[in-house]
């Protein structure tokens, strides 16, 4: 996949996504400063747009959904 430009809430939330272990939705959030609907909204587009593969999970300790790009 294309680098992102640095700064960006796209490039963000691919860091936090391709981080080990992931990132939850309440995580994206609190560091992008965007509403749960716009989070969800622009992780569907990155599975269908623009080639990446979501993979989602649920955490053991606290059943929080957390989600990834599969490498």
């Amino acid at each position: 996949m294309p680098k992102q430009r640095e700064g960006t809430r796209k490039a963000t939330v691919l860091a936090l996504l391709e981080r080990e272990g992931g990132a939850t939705l309440e995580e994206i959030m609190a560091e992008t400063l965007r509403q749960k609907y716009s989070v969800r909204g622009f992780i569907s587009t990155l599975a269908s747009n623009q080639g990446y593969v979501i993979v989602s999970t649920r955490r053991e300790g606290d059943q929080a959904r957390v989600c990834a790009i599969s490498k």
